[in-house]
């Protein structure tokens, strides 16, 4: 399955975010996202 970006690029509050190609996902575009790394709060 191949990636839209290469690189994530920046989300909000943080996340990084990147999409697989809606091609090789059956016509769906998936988002993938990693949360921003919490602070302790």
């Amino acid at each position: 399955v191949r990636v839209l970006y290469e690189e994530p690029r920046r989300g909000s509050m943080g996340s990084r975010i990147t999409f697989l190609l809606p091609k090789d996902c059956g016509g769906v575009l998936t988002e993938l996202v990693t949360a921003a790394e919490s602070d302790g709060l």
